[in-house]
């Protein structure tokens, strides 16, 4: 019965909920174009949509008309809205705006393109240093909330996204109490995930106060020490000694022990943190901290100035493996785009390190040039053979020539309607070419023409297959967003067999 309970989910609210149609996909809510589909929760529906101004990603989040006749909902609803509102921190996520729509209620907030701390925990990735960083700028993120009178009351590794940069950021207030000894009725309700209550909570909901908010990130620290879920089983001893005496003082059942304030809590994490003697439990701990040292530096290995000679506009939009990317100017005055990207692997940057001194080391006449010479330096260099793009710009004529190694997709959106496609070459990748002769293919790059591709490290040839169908799929609804959100769906339904490290595009100015 104990199990059952620690291991139940954030408890939903006794409203009767009517039997949902599918989802008709809007337009605009307020003055947001939706541009796809998220997910639908118990009492709310996520869209993807786009700023108005910035043109920047956002998400939707809608409660439906067919619950607005709820009082208590939408009170609950507006008072999400009014904390995320009143909070600005780097590591809580933005609110953009709020309002009221014909689909019902709606607050527009930022789109955190990221996996939360629960599935990096099933990753078993994080390192011992990383684990206590994060812990470390979500604390700073509770100071915030609690020094604007914030309890959040379900704070948990779901809860926390962590964007592509390696950000953590609090979401789902959904629960949380702007004023701990101001609980009504309705907050008196079992509310929480009981895996990460405090004894006090799960006691008595109005008790639940900053302290209990302590607890919670103490038994999510724990988790992330033993990179593994406890549900509700605490084995201190498990812990390494002096991380243990914080952890022991965080998780106090009694307030009088535990931790007062947030603060004390961030100033003894920061203490053994700067000690220069963190404790570690595993001997790949240290494989996992160099591997994640190495990508904190991808951006120095892989910087590429924005491209702006007042007719292109290049913009990274997603990268997450070890991929580098430069240009140079040929002889006869064409611009050459390269990009070169390898699994991930702890020696992957040191190789793309080197294969990019390689393209630097020389001034080339054409691509083809610049494919051999590249080819025969892997291969003398014996480095893992890496997918590869080439894309050689030539202004006057509004031509573009590509070529690509290993599974590259390229997307071409054109002015004209319907004239959407992708291209993808079946080449072998760089470093295992047998013969130079390989024909480019062209074509032509009107004013306000977007070009976005798509680089995979791995991909099996039923999703290779199934990929390809979905963009032939997309070619009257194509959109930067749209093309994202498809791509990573993909990802999810092949279960990790292939990895989607990089998106980029290339946009016509004039």
């Amino acid at each position: 019965m104990e199990d059952f309970f620690f291991k139940q989910k954030t408890l939903a609210s006794d409203f009767n909920q009517p039997i949902l149609e599918p989802v008709n996909i809007p337009d605009l809510i307020g003055p947001y174009k939706i541009d796809s589909f998220l997910k639908k929760g118990g009492m709310s529906e996520l869209f993807l949509a786009s700023d108005p101004e910035s043109k920047l990603p956002l998400c939707i989040k809608v409660l439906p008309k067919h619950f607005t006749s709820n009082a208590s909902l939408i009170k609950r609803f507006l008072k999400e809205a009014k904390i995320i509102q009143m909070t600005d921190h780097p590591n809580i996520i933005k609110l953009f705006g709020q309002g009221e729509d014909p689909l019902g209620l709606y607050i527009a907030m930022e789109f955190i393109q990221g996996l939360n701390l629960k599935q990096l925990l099933f990753q078993n990735s994080l390192s011992q240093q990383k684990s206590l960083s994060l812990v470390l700028n979500i604390s700073y993120a509770l100071m915030h909330l609690h020094g604007h009178g914030v309890v959040h009351r379900d704070l948990k590794p779901e809860n926390i996204l962590i964007d592509h940069k390696g950000i953590p950021k609090i979401i789902d207030f959904g629960i949380a109490q702007v004023n701990p000894n101001a609980f009504t009725q309705e907050n008196l309700k079992i509310a929480g995930t009981p895996a990460y209550m405090s004894p006090e909570q799960k006691e008595d909901p109005s008790k639940a106060s900053f302290q209990s908010d302590i607890y919670s990130l103490g038994v999510i620290l724990y988790e992330l020490i033993l990179q593994k879920q406890c549900y509700g089983m605490i084995q201190l001893e498990l812990i390494p000694e002096r991380l243990r005496k914080i952890l022991q003082k965080a998780l106090q059942p009694d307030l009088k022990k535990r931790y007062l304030d947030i603060v004390d809590f961030v100033q003894d994490l920061s203490t053994y943190i700067h000690s220069g003697n963190i404790e570690t439990l595993s001997s790949s701990d240290f494989e996992k901290h160099v591997k994640e040292e190495l990508v904190s530096t991808k951006t120095q290995l892989c910087h590429l100035p924005p491209l702006d000679i007042n007719l292109f506009e290049f913009a990274k939009t997603h990268l997450e493996g070890p991929y580098v990317y430069d240009f140079q100017i040929l002889e006869n005055g064409d611009l050459l785009l390269v990009q070169f990207g390898l699994k991930e692997s702890i020696s992957s940057y040191l190789h793309l390190s080197n294969i990019l001194g390689a393209f630097k080391s020389k001034k080339y006449k054409t691509l083809q040039e610049s494919v051999e010479h590249l080819d025969q330096f892997i291969k003398e260099q014996n480095i893992p053979s890496p997918i590869a793009l080439f894309l050689q710009i030539h202004p006057q004529t509004d031509q573009l020539h590509f070529l690509s190694f290993g599974h590259v997709y390229l997307f071409h959106e054109s002015r004209e309607p319907g004239s959407a496609n992708y291209i993808s070459h079946r080449n072998p990748n760089l470093g295992e070419l047998k013969s130079y002769n390989l024909p480019t293919k062209t074509f032509r790059f009107w004013k306000e023409d977007c070009l976005t591709w798509f680089l995979f490290s791995h991909l099996e040839d039923s999703m290779e297959q199934f990929l390809t169908q979905c963009l032939n799929d997309s070619h009257e609804n194509a959109s930067e967003n749209r093309l994202f959100l498809l791509l990573d769906q993909i990802k999810i339904k092949s279960h990790n067999a292939f990895v989607l490290p990089f998106i980029a595009t290339l946009l016509k100015k004039e």
